[in-house]
């Protein structure tokens, strides 16, 4: 009986297609002769066929939440999506795929099998990407990542707004169009890029695509201008909406700042690891918002000791939040949420102040943080540096900081020295002043740390640090091996090396 009822069920679905895909020929037929005529004769359906189609429909709304692709085929790519606004992509591949393909928007019935094609460059959502024939076809508020090596490659997303859809689909709502019956002949798979075209229109628009770009460089100098602006304009929306429109009187400054990254880290036995991490920051005041705001978005370890190792990171997500200076005291509060699963509220409190004696400065922080994870703690660090040469080329840094929180067992601190040479900073202005290797376009150098939990050594590390712009200040490469050797593992030599591409905005 159950084989009987499964099998009635199965008929029915076929049935079903077949009919839809009958009626759609036929309409496209008719449209494409007189599509005046077809366009008033279309009639809305009747309760029969919307009742024949009720649990039918509720599938296809069910698998098109889920983006499942095993892609064959050569090529070479990664990528991360949260929404349109927040995706990454970067690579070149042309692919036959099996599995779900995603949402299908105007598109009649999931294709389980198809062809995919990817070239370009995405930072931020802003794509800069060719068109090609068979675009990867991504609803704006999936979720996903994607990763292709050589001939194989996998794609995974999750749409919540098919989600939406699904769950109003049972009360007769569909949100997204794509119930059968359909009054709207099929849609052709059109020819794209890696995004779907911005269609709203932007507060600052961004400058002309083309279908091709010539090459690399051409792609980067697009990113380099328009990724900064897509930002201002995000920025500008929310600054209005949170001031209220009525009220909003000050344009959104341009972006400066933005920070773009992706570092690998491996780490050597015994207990080796290895780790890709994203980078991001952003810190942006919000003009009308109360006048003294900033919006900021950065990764969410900003709480750990300077030194701490990409693979000993405690990575919560993205940190997202407000903030406001008092530069006057050197004082600043922020408060925002880690977007890890569950999401984490955190709160912190801060005091900056900075004192030059001779020829050295110091720039001195205490700060005070509450999660919901690490409960409450402390973060104290004194940096002092000085700058050598003539021309300031050379810069000698020390780095004493110190953690503790209800999680953490005792005080953890570090000490650190770093000496290396600077021929080329992000911002020549301020050379001389607060800079790093971190703030470099060019530089090498050599940093000596070691790490204590109280009173007792837990690690000690070397490494050597190189950086080269690879495209004028906006593409930075980085590299940087060292050996460190740590009390958990009986201070066996290990070996470690962090490399990764840096964007600079």
């Amino acid at each position: 009986m159950r084989f009987r009822f499964a099998g009635l069920i199965v008929w029915l679905l076929l049935m079903c297609t077949t009919f839809a895909e009958s009626e759609a020929m036929i309409e496209a037929f008719v449209l494409e002769s007189a599509p005046v005529e077809m366009e008033e004769k279309v009639a809305k359906p009747g309760w029969i066929s919307k009742t024949l189609w009720y649990l039918p429909n509720r599938v296809f709304d069910f698998v098109d939440m889920f983006r499942l692709r095993l892609e064959v085929g050569p090529g070479i790519g990664v990528g991360a999506r949260f929404t349109d606004d927040f995706s990454f992509y970067g690579g070149n591949s042309k692919n036959v795929y099996l599995g779900l393909p995603g949402p299908r928007e105007k598109v009649m019935f999931p294709a389980l099998m198809g062809l995919e094609e990817k070239r370009g460059v995405v930072l931020l959502g802003v794509d800069a990407s060719d068109v090609l024939p068979h675009p990867p076809d991504y609803e704006y508020s999936e979720i996903g990542a994607s990763v292709h090596l050589l001939v194989i490659g996998a794609d995974v997303g999750f749409s919540t707004v098919e989600l939406l859809d699904f769950f109003a689909g049972w009360i007769g709502k569909d949100y997204q169009h794509d119930d059968f019956p359909r009054t709207e002949p099929v849609v052709p798979v059109y020819r794209g890029s890696v995004l779907h075209p911005i269609t709203k229109e932007l507060p600052f628009p961004l400058d002309h695509r083309p279908d091709k770009f010539p090459g690399l460089r051409s792609r980067l100098d697009y990113l380099d201008k328009n990724v900064p602006i897509r930002v201002r304009s995000h920025l500008h929306l929310i600054d209005h909406g949170l001031a209220g429109y009525e009220d909003s009187d000050v344009m959104q400054p341009p972006v400066t700042g933005l920070f773009l990254g992706l570092k690998y880290q491996f780490l050597s036995g015994p207990n080796g690891s290895q780790k890709l991490d994203p980078k991001l920051k952003i810190k942006v005041d919000l003009p009308n918002f109360e006048n003294r705001f900033s919006v900021f978005v950065q990764n969410s370890y900003d709480d750990d000791l300077p030194g701490t190792d990409e693979v000993d990171r405690n990575n919560k997500g993205w940190s997202v939040g407000l903030e406001k200076t008092m530069k006057k005291i050197d004082l600043y509060t922020d408060v925002g949420i880690h977007t890890k699963w569950y999401p984490e509220i955190f709160f912190r409190v801060g005091w900056r102040p900075s004192w030059s004696f001779g020829d050295w400065d110091y720039n001195f922080e205490q700060r005070f943080f509450w999660e919901n994870e690490d409960k409450f703690g402390s973060l104290t660090q004194l940096q002092g540096y000085t700058w050598l040469g003539d021309q300031d080329r050379w810069v000698f840094r020390s780095l004493t900081a110190g953690r503790i929180s209800e999680t953490t067992k005792g005080m953890e601190w570090q000490q650190t020295l770093s000496f290396g040479s600077i021929p080329d900073l992000l911002k020549e202005d301020r050379r001389g002043e607060n800079q790093s290797f971190n703030d470099a376009l060019r530089c090498y150098g050599v940093n000596a740390s070691v790490f204590f939990q109280d009173e007792d050594t837990t690690k000690y590390q070397a490494t050597f640090v190189y950086r080269k712009a690879l495209h004028g200040d906006f593409v930075v490469w980085e590299v940087e091996p060292g050996l460190e050797w740590r009390d958990e593992n009986q201070w066996t030599t290990q070996y470690q090396i962090t490399t990764g591409i840096l964007f600079y905005f």
